[in-house]
């Protein structure tokens, strides 16, 4: 692409290799769309935040929790929790998180969730067919009534 590209001859191009990535002619950022998969990590947030103490009005502090890493974050793709507005300014977020209603569901593996989000610059464009549930998405190597019971 010639340096005199219109925005939309760029956008038109980012649109048209997002699958499989490319560099923007505009700014030379990386672009590529992601499959986000609804793993291990993530279920085991879920199932921490639904046996963490609550707060009255229903809300966890996230730092109460042994959560590393930011995989947990994106369980907000599928609309598995929640978190809380900020009101202090001096911070990025709030910290505090809660289960949707979904994801009771989900954790109780009352309902499934589509197994991969479909993930551009932080935001979510969709969702891929194939379906995962909670039992799926901790894998072998955790037992789901164990974590849920809180004995591991």
């Amino acid at each position: 692409m010639d340096s005199q590209a219109t925005l939309k001859q760029i956008k038109d191009f980012l649109r048209a290799h997002i699958d499989e990535g490319c560099k923007c002619p505009g700014c030379g950022q990386e672009v590529k769309k992601y499959r986000r998969v609804l793993g291990v990590q993530m279920a085991r947030f879920l199932i921490a935040l639904y046996r963490a103490p609550k707060l009255p009005d229903g809300w966890i502090d996230i730092r109460t929790l042994d959560v590393r890493g930011g995989d947990y974050a994106k369980t907000l793709y599928w609309g598995l929790v929640e978190l809380r507005g900020n009101v202090d300014p001096k911070k990025r977020k709030s910290g505090f998180w809660r289960l949707t209603p979904k994801g009771l569901l989900f954790i109780h593996d009352q309902v499934r969730v589509p197994k991969y989000a479909l993930v551009y610059n932080h935001r979510c464009l969709g969702f891929s067919n194939q379906d995962t549930g909670i039992r799926q998405a901790l894998g072998q190597k955790f037992s789901y009534e164990k974590l849920m019971c809180g004995a591991v």
